[in-house]
Order: C-alpha cells, then sequence, then structure tokens
C-alpha cells in the first residue's frame, strides 16, 4: 500500500510534466526564447525532482546537468518506466487484496454449501468476484465474497481509553457460523458422507443457544467478540489477536495463516500483533469468562438439556467461594461472603498444639482431602533458593512461624464450656447404632467417610467405602490396560478373578490417608458441578464437608474428645456461631429411648487406623527450640528493608499495616513493659484488641511473649483471618490484591511481566524449558501430581494458569527478603479446578454492556435463580436433592440390587426438588424451611434445620419459583420454533435434498440444534427412551410417535412450570359446591388412594400405619391447586419413576373404563353428576374439590372396607 501511494504521486507529477506546455516550452527554448526557455528549464527541474524524491532516488549531483532536463527522450523513458512501475504495483496491490484468506475461507463455503444442496453452483457468476468488479453484486448475494460484518447495539470495547461501538468481522472468515446447515449433528445426520470441514466452516455447536438466528444471542445483537474477545475488525488471523498457547502451535498457526509479501517477507507477526491490541482472543475452554458481561451474577446461566453451557464460569465462582478467594481478595458483590475456615475462637477445646502445628506446616499430612491450602515449606521458602541475606534458613524461619502462630491461637482461644454429656461414661454411646444412623440419616450428602462401612443386602456392615471404591477403580484400570495390551480375548474369568482380588488386597492395604489421598486424586468430586449431573455410576467423592475418616486421628479419643464433639453435633452454632452446619434434629431422651447424637459420636471416634496418630510438636527438643526461638528473635528485630531495584517495596512492619515506629513502639510495650503489664497486652488488651476475650490470671513469660507477638505478625502477614474467625484479628486487612476487574490489568502490569522476554520492563528471566516444581522438591511434585514443562503464553489466561498451579513461581530467580516473597498458598488444585478459576478470572472485567442489553436481575426469573443457586450451592441442598439437574452425591448410596445389576432407589432417596416452584405454595415453603418437620415418615434421611435468616430463606424459595419459571421459558422458545415451522410453509430448502413431511419437523436442517435440544431434554427427564429417538433403532413410524411425544410431553411441563410469583393465588377456602365435594370424596375413595396416603389424623382408627405417602391434609395449605390436578392427569410427566399410579392416562382416559360395565353403572347412580364416571378431567377437578375443601374443614377420612362383590366387581370383564 506505501508503494502504491508513492507510485500514484510519481505518476501525477509524471503526467504533469507531460503536458502539452511544457513541451512547447521546451520548443521555444529551441527557438530562441530565452525568457521562455529559462522558465520551461525551471518548470522540468522541479517536476523531475519531485519525481525522483517521491520514488526515493537521490540525484547524485544537484542541480542535475541542462541536458539531462531538457532531453525529452530521458523523459519520455522516466515517464514509461514510472508508469510500468505504477501498473505493477497497482497489479500486485490488486493481487495482494484478492489473495487475502478469508477469500479463499468464503469460496470453500459457498461451494461446500452448493454440495450440501446439491447443486453445481451459487446463484452469482464466478467471474462475480474477480479483482476489481466484485462490487458489482449487491451486497448478501449467495456466493458473493465480501467482508461481513455486525455492530451490535449496546455492546462497546474500550479503544484508546475511549468507550467506543463494537464492530465484529469474525464471520467474514467463519462465513457459517450461524448457518444451520453447517451444524455438526445436522451433518452427522445425512445419509451421505458429510465433507470433511474445518473449523472455519462449521457452525456454532449450540445453535439454539448462542448466534443463531432465533436463539436468545442472534449475532446480529452480540457479535463474537463480547465472549471470545480479540480484535474483532480485523479480518487478518493475526491481526485478530489468535495467539499460541505453545511453540508448536505458533509454528503451526504461522505456517498455515501466516501472510507474506511477495512470498518473502511476513506483513504480520503474532509480536507485532500484540502491540497494537492488548485483548488476546481467549481460549476456547475459557469462552465463557465472556457471560458475565451480560450475565454478572452468572449463576443464572444454565440448560435444561444437560450441556454444559455456563458450567466451567459456574464451577469457577463456586471454588472461588469455597477456597477463600473472596475472602483474601476484595470481589465487590462477594464483599461480605461468609468465612470459609473453621471458627477458632475456641480452638484450644478441639486441637493439641502438635496438631496446631502439622496441621499449619502441611494441612494434607493430617486430612489429605481438606481445602486448607499449604502456606509453608513452598518454592519460594527452599533453602536452595537464591536467597537474602536475612533470609539464610528459610525452613527454619517458616517453622518459627508455625509455632508462633500456634501459640497465639492457643494463648487467644476463649474459654469454652460443651454441653454436657447424658451419661457419666463417655463411652455411653452405641458405635453400632451410630454407624446405622450414619449411613442413614443423610450425614454422607456432605461427608465423604472412605472408613465408614454401610450394610449390605443382608443388612450386615459391608467392606468400607473406601475399599470397595478404590478397588473397583483399580480393577477397572487393569482391565483396561489388559484389554490394551492383549485384546478382549484375554478377560477371561479367571483373569477377572485374578484382577480383582489383586485390587482388593492392594485396597485393603492403605491406610485411611493413603485412601484418601487416592480418592482425591482419581475419583470424580462432587461440589464442584451444581449445574452437571455427575455420573451415579461411579463413585462421588465429596469436599462439602471435612472427610471423616480418621477424625480420631486429629481429635484424640479422650473424655474432652468425646465432649466436644457432643457438643458439636447436638448444637453446632455453640462452637462456631457462623457455621452452615446444621441441626439435624437429633431424637434423645426422654422422648427416644436413646441419644442418637451419643451415638454419633462414639461411632466417629472409631473411624481412623489402628494405630493412633502422634502429632509431635516442632518445638518439643530443647536444642530445636532454642534454634527456632533465635530466628523468632531475628524475625521481631528484622529492620525496615531498602529496595534500590526499582520495584514496590515492603517491609515486615508495614506488612502488619502499621509503620516501623509504631510497630516497634508496639512491641517494647508488649515485651519490656514493668509491672508485667504484658501479660494483660496477651489477654485482650493491645495485642488482642477484642474486648471480648476474658482476662486470663495466669502469668506469660517474656519468652512466651515473643512467640505470641511473632503469631500476631504471621497470622496478620498470611491473613489467615480473612478465612479463620480468630480472637484479636477483627480488623485484620485482606492479604491479597482486589480482583473485582483483575482482567482489565494491561499484561505488563502481571507478575510475569517483570521478567517474561516479551515485557517491555528492563528486567527479565525466561521460565521456558523449566519445570513447574524444582526437581529436589519431591513432596511439591507428589501432591501436585505432575511436574510438567513449563512453557507460557504471554497471556491472561497463562498467568493466571500458572499462578494457580504454583503460586510461587513467579519469585524464581528472585533474590527477596523474606517478607518481600510472594505469600499465595498453594491448593494443589486439579486441572478442572484450574480452568475453572481461570475462567472466573477471565471475567473479573468491567462489563462494557448496556444496561438494556445485560440481564436484569431486580424482580425476575433470572434474579431469582442467580441468588437462590448460590445458597443452595454454599448450603449444599444438591448434596441430597436433584434440584436442576444435578445427581445428588447422597443418590449413590440408595441402590438396590436388581437382578445383575444394580438401580438406583428412587423411592427411599431424598425427593427431587425440580418443579419445586411450581408444586408448592410459597409461604408454605418459607414457613417450612423456617421451621422443618417431618414430611416423609418413610424416609431414613432426615431433612435438617438450617440457620437461615429470613432474606436467605426468601431467596431459596423465589429460586424454586425461578427454576420454574426459566424452564417453562426454556421450553417456550423451543416449541415456538417447532410451531414456527409448522405453521408456515416450507419451499425446498436449500441446505437438504427434499423437503421433509411437516410432521417430521425433527428432519428438518433448521431445526437441527432444537431438535437435538429437545431430544435431550426428553432423555434426561426419562419422557422417551434414548433407543426411541435413535434412528439407528427405530423406524420412521417410531420416531414420528416418539417426537409427537416430546412435543407433547414439552407443552404440558412448560405450561405446569408457568407460574406467578409472588403467587397470588388466594388462600385455601371452603368449597361452594357440597354436591362436587361429595362426589369428590366417591370417586377418591373409589380409587383407594388411601391406601397408601393418610388424610388427617394418622392415629385415626383405619388409617393405614405404615404410610408410604404424604398426608394429604397438607394438599390445600402445600400444594398449589393447578399442580395437583396435573398431577393427578400425568404424574409420569411430572416425575418419571413415581409410584403413584396414572388413573388418567394422559388426562384423556377416565380412571373407571376399565371397570365392570355393571359397576360403573352403579358408581353412576351414587353421583350427583352422572357424567363424571366418563369425564377425566371432571373427575381430576372434582377430587381435588375433595381433598382441599375437606383439608381446610380439619376433617381426617379413612379408606371404608369394601363388601367382597363390590370388589370384584370392579374387575372387567
Amino acid at each position: 500500500m506505501r508503494i502504491f501511494c508513492i507510485d500514484i504521486c510519481a505518476w501525477s507529477l509524471v503526467i504533469v510534466s507531460g503536458s502539452p506546455s511544457v513541451w512547447q516550452d521546451c520548443n521555444r527554448t529551441h527557438t530562441g526564447n530565452a525568457t521562455g526557455a529559462k522558465q520551461s528549464r525551471a518548470r522540468q527541474e522541479a517536476v523531475l525532482l519531485g519525481f525522483v524524491a517521491c520514488r526515493g532516488i537521490m540525484p547524485r549531483a544537484m542541480p542535475p546537468r541542462p541536458d539531462e532536463v531538457y532531453s525529452l527522450r530521458k523523459v519520455g523513458l522516466a515517464f514509461a518506466l514510472a508508469s510500468l512501475a505504477l501498473l505493477a504495483s497497482l497489479l500486485w496491490w490488486v493481487w495482494v487484496d484478492h489473495a487475502r484468506p478469508w477469500r479463499e475461507w468464503q469460496r470453500q463455503y459457498h461451494e461446500t454449501r452448493a454440495l450440501l444442496a446439491n447443486k453445481k453452483t451459487e446463484t452469482t457468476p464466478a467471474w462475480f468476484n474477480l479483482p476489481l468488479i466484485d462490487f458489482l453484486a449487491p451486497r448478501g448475494t449467495p456466493g458473493r465474497q465480501e467482508i461481513l460484518q455486525v455492530s451490535p447495539p449496546g455492546i462497546h470495547h474500550n479503544l484508546h481509553f475511549v468507550r467506543s461501538q463494537r464492530t465484529d468481522r469474525c464471520m467474514t472468515c467463519h462465513a457459517a457460523i450461524a448457518d444451520p446447515a453447517f451444524d455438526t449433528d445436522h451433518l452427522a445426520a445425512r445419509g451421505d458422507s458429510p465433507p470433511d470441514l474445518d473449523h472455519p466452516l462449521l457452525a456454532h455447536p449450540h445453535l439454539d443457544l448462542l448466534v443463531g438466528k432465533d436463539s436468545p444471542h442472534p449475532m446480529a445483537a452480540t457479535g463474537c467478540t463480547v465472549c471470545h474477545e480479540g480484535h474483532g475488525e480485523e479480518t487478518d488471523f493475526i491481526l485478530a489477536r489468535h495467539t499460541p498457547a505453545s511453540r508448536s502451535q505458533k509454528r503451526e498457526w504461522t505456517r498455515r495463516h501466516e501472510v507474506r509479501l511477495a512470498g518473502l517477507f511476513p506483513e504480520h507477526t503474532f509480536e507485532t500483533a500484540r502491540e497494537g491490541w492488548d485483548r488476546p482472543m481467549l481460549p476456547r475452554e475459557y469462552a465463557e469468562a465472556g457471560c458475565t458481561q451480560c450475565h454478572e451474577r452468572v449463576t443464572d446461566i444454565m440448560t435444561f438439556d444437560g450441556r454444559t453451557i455456563g458450567t466451567a464460569i459456574n464451577r469457577g465462582r463456586f471454588l472461588a467461594d469455597t477456597l477463600g478467594c473472596v475472602n483474601c481478595h476484595l470481589v465487590e458483590e462477594s464483599a461480605d461472603a461468609r468465612r470459609v475456615g473453621t471458627d477458632l475462637t475456641h480452638v484450644a477445646a478441639k486441637l493439641g498444639r502438635g496438631v496446631l502445628h502439622h496441621w499449619l506446616w502441611r494441612p494434607r499430612d493430617v486430612q489429605p482431602a481438606t481445602r486448607m491450602p499449604h502456606s509453608f515449606g513452598q518454592e519460594n521458602n527452599d533453602a536452595l533458593a537464591v536467597t537474602a541475606a536475612r533470609d539464610s534458613d528459610p525452613e527454619g524461619r517458616t517453622r518459627a512461624e508455625v509455632v508462633a502462630i500456634a501459640e497465639y491461637l492457643l494463648a487467644a482461644s476463649a474459654t469454652y464450656a460443651p454441653a454436657p454429656l447424658p451419661a457419666t461414661d463417655p463411652s455411653a454411646g452405641s458405635a453400632e447404632r451410630g454407624r446405622q444412623l450414619f449411613g442413614s440419616l443423610g450425614c454422607l450428602g456432605c461427608h465423604a467417610a472412605l472408613s465408614h462401612r454401610p450394610d449390605d443386602a443382608d443388612g450386615n456392615p459391608a467392606d468400607t467405602l473406601g475399599v470397595a471404591w478404590i478397588a473397583d477403580h483399580l480393577a477397572t484400570q487393569a482391565e483396561a490396560r489388559l484389554v490394551l495390551t492383549q485384546g478382549r480375548e484375554a478377560l477371561t474369568d479367571e483373569a477377572l478373578d485374578r484382577i480383582e482380588d489383586d485390587a482388593f488386597a492392594r485396597a485393603e492395604a492403605m491406610t485411611s490417608t493413603e485412601q484418601a489421598e487416592y480418592a482425591l486424586r482419581h475419583l470424580p468430586q462432587a461440589g464442584e458441578g451444581l449445574f452437571v449431573a455427575e455420573a451415579a455410576r461411579e463413585p462421588v467423592f465429596t469436599r462439602q464437608a471435612p472427610e471423616l475418616s480418621n477424625l480420631r486421628g486429629r481429635i484424640g479419643d479422650s473424655p474432652q474428645a468425646v465432649a466436644w464433639l457432643y457438643d458439636w453435633l447436638l448444637q453446632p452454632r455453640h462452637y462456631a456461631p457462623d457455621t452452615i452446619m446444621p441441626d439435624m434434629r437429633w431424637q434423645r431422651p426422654p422422648a427416644a429411648s436413646h441419644d442418637e447424637a451419643l451415638d454419633i459420636a462414639a461411632y466417629l471416634l472409631t473411624l481412623g487406623d489402628a494405630d493412633a496418630t502422634v502429632w509431635r510438636h516442632f518445638d518439643e527438643d530443647e536444642v530445636e527450640r532454642a534454634r527456632l526461638a533465635t530466628t523468632r528473635d531475628e524475625l521481631l528485630n528484622l529492620p525496615p528493608v531498602a529496595h534500590d531495584d526499582g520495584m514496590p517495596g515492603t517491609n515486615a512492619n508495614k506488612l502488619m499495616s502499621e509503620s516501623a515506629e509504631q510497630s516497634r513502639a508496639r512491641q517494647e510495650a508488649v515485651l519490656h513493659d514493668p509491672g508485667n503489664r504484658g501479660n494483660r497486652t496477651l489477654t485482650g488488651g493491645v495485642l488482642l484488641a477484642s474486648p471480648a476475650l476474658p482476662a486470663r490470671p495466669e502469668t506469660h513469660t517474656e519468652d512466651q511473649r515473643r512467640w505470641v507477638l511473632l503469631g500476631e505478625r504471621a497470622i496478620r502477614h498470611y491473613g489467615c483471618a480473612s478465612c479463620h474467625r480468630i480472637p484479636g484479628m477483627e480488623t485484620a486487612s485482606r492479604p491479597g490484591p482486589e480482583l473485582t476487574h483483575w482482567a482489565d490489568n494491561p499484561l505488563d502490569r502481571l507478575d510475569f511481566g517483570i521478567f517474561h522476554p516479551q515485557s517491555a520492563l528492563g528486567r527479565r528471566m525466561n521460565l521456558d524449558q523449566q519445570h513447574l516444581y524444582p526437581g529436589h522438591r519431591e513432596e511439591l511434585i507428589e501432591r501436585a501430581g505432575e511436574n510438567r514443562l513449563v512453557e507460557i503464553a504471554y497471556r491472561r489466561d497463562a498467568f493466571a494458569r500458572h499462578k494457580l498451579l504454583n503460586p510461587r513461581i513467579w519469585d524464581r530467580g528472585q533474590n527477596k527478603q523474606p517478607y518481600d516473597k510472594l505469600k499465595m498458598p498453594n491448593f494443589f488444585l486439579s486441572n478442572r479446578q484450574i480452568r475453572a478459576l481461570t475462567t472466573w478470572l477471565l471475567s473479573r472485567r468491567q462489563s462494557l454492556v448496556d444496561a438494556p442489553v445485560r440481564i436484569a436481575y431486580d424482580n425476575t426469573p433470572a434474579g431469582r435463580l442467580a441468588a437462590g443457586r448460590r445458597l443452595a450451592r454454599e448450603l449444599n441442598c444438591v448434596g441430597c436433592h436433584r434440584l436442576d439437574g444435578n445427581q445428588a452425591v447422597i443418590d449413590q448410596y440408595y441402590q438396590v440390587v436388581f437382578g445383575p445389576t444394580r438401580v438406583f432407589d428412587e423411592e427411599n432417596a431424598p425427593p427431587p426438588l425440580r418443579g419445586q416452584g411450581a408444586k408448592t405454595r410459597p409461604d408454605w415453603d418459607y414457613a417450612y424451611l423456617r421451621n422443618v418437620t417431618t414430611l416423609r415418615p418413610w424416609l431414613h434421611t432426615r431433612m435438617p434445620q438450617f440457620n437461615l435468616t429470613p432474606p436467605q430463606t426468601a431467596d431459596l424459595v423465589a429460586c424454586f419459583a425461578g427454576l420454574a419459571q426459566a424452564e417453562s421459558l426454556w421450553l417456550a422458545d423451543r416449541l415456538a420454533a417447532v410451531h414456527k415451522h409448522n405453521e408456515t410453509p416450507h419451499p425446498i430448502d436449500s441446505s437438504s435434498i427434499a423437503s421433509p413431511p411437516v410432521s417430521a419437523w425433527f428432519e428438518r436442517p433448521r431445526l437441527a440444534a432444537t431438535t437435538q435440544s429437545l431430544r435431550r431434554y426428553a432423555v434426561r427427564n426419562r419422557l422417551v427412551p434414548a433407543a426411541g429417538i435413535d434412528p439407528a433403532h427405530a423406524d420412521r413410524d417410531e420416531l414420528l410417535t416418539a417426537h409427537a411425544e416430546i412435543l407433547a410431553d414439552a407443552k404440558f411441563l412448560s405450561r405446569l412450570q408457568a407460574v406467578a410469583y409472588p403467587f397470588t393465588d388466594d388462600p385455601p377456602t371452603l368449597s361452594s359446591s357440597p354436591q362436587r365435594v361429595a362426589d369428590g370424596e366417591i370417586l377418591f375413595m373409589e380409587l383407594e388412594c388411601l391406601a397408601c396416603h393418610v388424610f388427617g389424623d394418622e392415629r385415626a382408627a383405619g388409617a393405614i400405619t405404615n404410610p408410604t405417602a404424604q398426608n394429604l391434609d397438607l394438599t390445600h395449605r402445600r400444594l398449589r391447586r393447578p399442580w395437583v390436578q396435573a398431577w393427578m392427569e400425568a404424574p409420569g410427566r411430572i416425575q418419571p419413576g413415581t409410584k403413584m399410579p396414572s388413573h388418567f392416562g394422559t388426562g384423556t382416559t377416565s380412571a373407571f373404563a376399565e371397570f365392570a360395565p355393571e359397576y360403573r353403572e352403579r358408581l353412576r347412580a351414587r353421583l350427583h353428576d352422572p357424567r363424571l364416571v366418563d369425564d377425566p378431567t371432571g373427575q381430576v377437578a372434582a377430587i381435588t374439590e375433595f381433598l382441599y375443601d375437606t383439608g381446610a374443614r380439619g376433617l381426617s377420612k379413612v379408606q371404608p372396607v369394601p363388601a367382597d362383590k363390590d370388589q370384584a366387581a370392579k374387575v372387567s370383564q
């Protein structure tokens, strides 16, 4: 382009120089006109000098010789050469512009589209795309190659710190992104072999949700870069800010996508592209980070067909909450988040000094499944690492800090008086009864206990969960290896028996700690996927609450431990007021024959290895204690640190949020105050500034005061009080930087901007070709499970990922003072967790979407969903209940043997909460959550009483309604697409051979995404079997029938779930039609509903003694009337697998259609309205009227005993 502009200037000057007046002036010169000759000569000199200047050619001598100026031959030659150069550069420019890579993608798109439609060519002739005439065809003409772009209204980006309208041209290359004919499901369903298409020539994988014309996020309204980032205005692959993740990918992308000038020099490189745009395109696995631009609360993002849209960002948000990220780092919307750590106010009543030392040093040595991170013993506290003069023994320093923190916690621990045991003998509880209660009440929904022995089919203790799960996993792995090496024929009965025996022996030989570590590394974890159904066929290892396998090893089995554990089970808020541990509503004397809480405590203290764990103090040895004391004194006397390297500096005292002078004066007051006033400092004075702490009479030595003082400093430095409630630390600040808009930080401002080879800063260090951990740190490598080579791309996601993999990696090679080192603890996260947290971090951006486009949360289904779902995850409601498609953790313990397989025992498992908002009245839900009672006496699992505030209770109730409304809207959107197709005439589709009939809507390519979505929904909710919609197993008639059922079920459920909130129905009132109530009672009794239900007083004469269904007395005040009617019409649609009989088919069949004619006539004679015998809708309405009227009157009903002849007459002849 630069050459082209120069040639234009040169050609203009040549044209001017070649005008007739110039040549006329030349002629006048030769005829003796001196004046004309002089003017002409000056004019031509100026023209030619301008020409050579424009071409970049400097003359050898100035001024030029007269014979050169006046030579017509040379002027003409220069004109010809300039013209040829102009023509060549023009042709080259046209060729370069026409040979852009996006044209090739569009050409392939049009050719493939014609191939799919069985056409030879597209509408536009090929010559319409020739250079210089490609503008003749109107925009949008099929087959025309053109720059495509959208400018979504209300969506912006920051361009040089100015808020500018966003324009995306990504679809110029991704031409098929919104084309249903290029949907992978549609291509796979074609009878002939689909073409092998590259990524740009495929449609978006979720057209019914994203970028599709009929989706909630059409391309014209959202564009691409609002989610994927990158430079949307560019059509060049590199300039669009595709950023490779590794050197190998960079080489591959360079080979495929780099544009070279004249085939020699690259037009752009990945390095030069970075200089012009700081927002690289997000890798595909992090694309959900863009969802927060509109969905600020993220928990409202969900689907109902089992897809994983929104899973990563929601899992990241959940992990940020549960790991304590929002405790240590300020995130504005989570500023008041609950502390995730244990309340340490009374820690001395629970843990001893030795356990505290080891817990602080390496938490997973004490409890392998804990979420407590490792703050000590990390890479930058390695004695072999580069250290400063004042940190010559980093391991000794950190061990001294551990001892100091433990001394502070024990010194600050408040007096604690547990509830008195009900018996003088601490072993009065029955461990066997506790085992049975632990396995049946629902404790396993929150706690994993690999040492627990569940009952087998005969009611006897089976193998421990750890042995059973790990042996099964080991056997599965061994079978897979055998098949891989020797083929399936090697799986003989003898080989399988040998594999099972070996796996069982290996699992049984593991200690409880080894079992927990194995489960943590190899088994799927629950608690991270509220929005993903976990596989019920394999064990799920939950970390919602502490793993209890070796509880005895942590707290001991002394009378003090029994007393603490009993008090904790009995009243958790007595020990920790903010705990989410619920009240289990224990049965205790005199109401019960035994104390359930004491039985559970007795059982839990039997869990663990046979050999008791001995936790030795770090300072137990006198020599070691003296060495640690010396290190302690050095840390207390650490002076301010001077920095001369230009980096932001800190020092130990400043890290305590105080100036050096204030800290030194405060230290002297604590250590050397006359009159032993320092003891008062330790018990609520200057040091522990907490008026709630009682004064203690004991005297503290100066040595003790020094330990406590260092402990206070260490706690403030490492931020322990951000996650734990610690006396005296009420005003401690957060230790980490704010993350509210973390992803808006320029790349050079992140840690690796200090030394990355591509950074603009002077101090650099390349981490490439190094490992994640130093090779000699075997314990870190073992806990991480890998030690890969580090290859860090210069992107935000790469920085965040490696920061989470090894938080101290950015200190490698740095020479820092002790308290200048990075201090973020190591959580040893899995790759799945790191991807989720990285997605969440990348979402921390300021929204560039206008308010009308963003999701509104005030009094909307989305708002009701967002708050309630987050709370449901925090309280672990999903551990026992299937709320919105999740597989409840506790479901894995409700398996029954049915022939050769194990099936889910749905009758005895906790009830699902799907559709709860359409089922129950919000006022009843609110009252029930505030005061839980027993609803299903036949279930062993017990609903606990949570410590909910009124706003939290309202959030959960609103969430139930929001889920129902969201499911209704989700179904309505898909039904609308199908109905729109069925109600409009359809010409021959350009992407199919022939248009199928209207009834075969599921075969049309434009509905491929909608069809797949409805199919997944139907199979997931067990509305149709998977084989019934599989063309490989069902013929066309069966497919038509199955898809018609899907539409009918979806319409039924969409109408049912469309509830109003707040609930506006009138309170229960008496019926105005006594005759209709009487008819309803007759029909109700004839259907023998009270064979399973109780109605009213459970102790009434004639009532069944062991009901297997709920008391119908609750109907009028608990259930919504439309739901009751829908439930009677089609219970299988609402809750597949229910044991509730379907008397009315789907609401179209009389409940008495199969009765004998004589009996139906007798029944008709008893009714006030004889037409009810043949009217299913009337039967449902009459029975509903009876239920509500009788319940409002407070009456009880029992099933009358029928005469034998009446009972026999019911049987159809």
